[in-house]
């Protein structure tokens, strides 16, 4: 039960960090939409998209094999400093490489906001570097607590740039550089991460190491870039940067539930290493898994419910149509919470390779979805294309994890989770007052009673009573 507790207790540590992210999101949205014009905010969008990517491209993923191999060299001095010194001697020079090249490209072809976009990818490389480090060496408060500052200091300077200075899209993303740059500087610091670099720990073998760990994600970090920029590319290029811009208010708004699973995934993939050779290893993950599909698929539909409602008071008026196609992607969503659950089982046991695969399979379908379908049925594309996408890629990873870990579930929550998901759907689109209120009633109540002990779990982790009922995660 403790690991459990444990788990509970990560997991809402990450939540109260990120969520201070989203709430940065949603408090600026006021701003972004009064100040930004639709084109202008889908520019921005289809930046940072393609910052998702370019950044762990350059890294080539080298941050979480730091993640992944300080884990079991926390109490090795020596190991974390041959660790974090070669890592972050193959990040600097791939990330002087690329900065030479992108200003070049920029240069010559006369892309728009070049300069910034160059110090963004460079805030996001470093503090996806230094974050990965904080969690690998088990300082999650310090993680947690550097999110938290991240969030609050992007809206002091988004208000300043935007608002005050009038620099529009460069505003942002200044804001959004800083932002991510200085609390990741001071959290390096506080950890004294710069003992752990030295010259004497360079080592061939040790980079051989991390590539070996890291390349192979490669596949998979292009596939989830297909997930969320490939979307808005295609979007753009066939509907238009305004179109790309009601997509992305959408997004926002999925993102809340999004969020959420990321939370529960940045705590799972470090217990899923931990405890990945006890011998009850079967049987606890399975529980987890139980719990992630319940909450999840609560938290998901609640979102969906509560949307129409806080929608109005965030987002100007331009932007009403992005409604339309929350509830796909909101499924897409509760998808991917089982995909990445099955991705940190994967990376805990090295099989990095099997990640990658399954990945490639469901960024085929996405694209190709988006394709076919984006002249006839427009953004409705791009929001089906995901949820099919994550759904083929839940069900692919979970037989073929049964190679390796037997995750049971119960089936009758699947049945259930997906009435309980069609019927508010469907009220969502009747679109009245009558029907909006019944659709909350409904999903708080559902969620309630379907995770009515894990409510009881929290609820006593808050008043640090950490005795929980023993059939709960």
């Amino acid at each position: 039960m403790s690991r459990k507790i444990d788990l509970a207790k990560h997991t809402l540590l990450v939540t109260i960090s990120k969520m201070s992210t989203q709430v940065a999101v949603f408090l600026m949205l006021p701003v972004y939409t009064a100040a930004l014009s639709p084109e202008d905010f889908g520019l921005v969008d289809l930046s940072i998209a393609w910052g998702a990517l370019v950044a762990p491209l350059v890294m080539l993923n080298v941050q979480q094999s730091v993640f992944r191999y300080i884990i079991d060299a926390r109490n090795d001095i020596g190991a974390k400093k041959e660790i974090v010194t070669n890592a972050f001697e193959i990040v600097a020079i791939l990330s002087m490489l690329a900065l030479v090249l992108f200003v070049a490209v920029g240069y010559f072809f006369t892309l728009p906001l070049v300069y910034i976009l160059a110090f963004y990818f460079i805030s996001f490389i470093f503090s996806d570097l230094v974050m990965q480090t904080s969690r690998g060496l088990g300082s999650i408060k310090g993680f947690a607590i550097t999110g938290i500052v991240q969030a609050l200091l992007t809206i002091v300077l988004n208000i300043i740039f935007i608002v005050y200075f009038k620099m529009g899209p460069t505003g942002m993303l200044l804001g959004m550089s800083l932002g991510l740059f200085v609390p990741a500087l001071v959290l390096a610091q506080y950890l004294r991460i710069y003992s752990l670099i030295s010259l004497s720990s360079r080592s061939l073998i040790v980079k051989r190491q991390l590539l070996a760990f890291s390349l192979p994600l490669l596949p998979n970090t292009i596939s989830w870039w297909v997930f969320n920029a490939s979307d808005r590319a295609i979007i753009s290029a066939v509907l238009g940067v305004a179109a790309n811009g009601i997509y992305a208010i959408t997004n926002r708004f999925s993102g809340i539930a999004n969020s959420f699973s990321s939370f529960f995934y940045t705590a799972w993939s470090e217990f899923a290493i931990l405890f990945a050779k006890d011998p009850d290893r079967d049987k606890f993950y399975s529980e987890v898994a139980n719990a992630m599909i319940r909450v999840f698929g609560s938290i998901g539909v609640i979102v969906m419910c509560v949307t129409p409602y806080i929608f109005p008071l965030l987002v100007d008026n331009r932007f009403d149509d992005a409604l339309l196609y929350l509830p796909p992607l909101m499924l897409g969503v509760v998808l991917n919470t089982v995909v990445s659950f099955y991705s940190a089982i994967y990376i805990a046991k090295d099989l990095t390779r099997q990640v990658a695969n399954t990945s490639i399979l469901a960024a085929t379908i996405n694209i190709s979805v988006n394709i076919i379908f984006i002249g006839i049925i427009g953004i409705w594309a791009a929001a089906i294309s995901t949820a099919a996408a994550y759904g083929a890629m839940a069900i692919y990873r979970h037989y073929d994890m049964k190679k390796y870990v037997n995750i049971t579930y119960d089936k009758n929550i699947f049945f259930f989770l997906g009435l309980f998901f069609a019927f508010l759907t469907a009220l969502y689109y009747v679109d009245e007052n009558w029907s909006r209120a019944t659709s909350v009633v409904v999903a708080i109540t559902g969620a309630y009673l379907i995770n009515r002990n894990y409510v009881s779990l929290v609820i006593r982790l808050l008043r640090k009573n950490p005795k929980a009922p023993s059939n709960q995660v």
